[in-house]
């Protein structure tokens, strides 16, 4: 009855043999996603590590350790070697290695998250500058109109000084004094 119930549970020799043939593949081809973080590759480790033992195939703390190491992806290959070079990794525990490889992806991902406000904080001020020289050009646009088209109604002519005119166009001037005007220009 026993081997009856083994042998439906986890099934005869040859399936057994294949799951683990599986499972061995699983663990030699073994790599780091690219969009995934230690912490999740870790776990899949740990998973994949769990059913091989569960099938009685285990392999030493110092195979996990080269395996994950082996594993990560190429933007980890600098702290890899430095991790070779400092350590002794038939010494080094596993927890030892995860934990010093989540501590290097926090240290990361806070860089990157300075370097991001850095760039923020340009593109603030680009924008400040900008939005600073836009309000002193306009303002200066609408300084110069006002001086260039003075308002008729509220300046004298300098003539009669009488509003809504000036003296070019002031109605008690004479053409004599016109004439005056640009006679002198005529002799030279």
């Amino acid at each position: 009855m026993y081997d009856s119930l083994c042998s439906n549970y986890d099934g005869n020799r040859q399936v057994q043999n294949a799951k683990a043939r599986l499972l061995i593949q699983q663990y030699e081809l073994f790599t780091m996603k690219p969009d995934e973080d230690i912490e999740t590759m870790f776990s899949r480790f740990q998973t994949l590590v769990s059913s091989l033992g569960v099938l009685k195939k285990s392999y030493t703390t110092s195979d996990h350790v080269w395996k994950i190491l082996n594993s990560l992806t190429d933007k980890w290959r600098p702290k890899v070697t430095t991790i070779e070079e400092a350590k002794d990794l038939e010494k080094i525990s596993l927890e030892s290695l995860i934990s010093n490889l989540k501590s290097h992806e926090m240290d990361e991902e806070d860089s990157s998250s300075d370097d991001q406000e850095e760039e923020e904080d340009e593109e603030l001020a680009m924008f400040t500058r900008n939005f600073q020289k836009w309000a002193r050009m306009s303002k200066s646009r609408k300084g110069n109109s006002s001086r260039s088209t003075p308002n008729r109604e509220e300046k004298n002519c300098f003539k009669c000084n009488k509003p809504g005119h000036f003296i070019a166009e002031c109605p008690e001037a004479s053409t004599k004094d016109k004439n005056k005007k640009f006679s002198s220009y005529k002799r030279r």
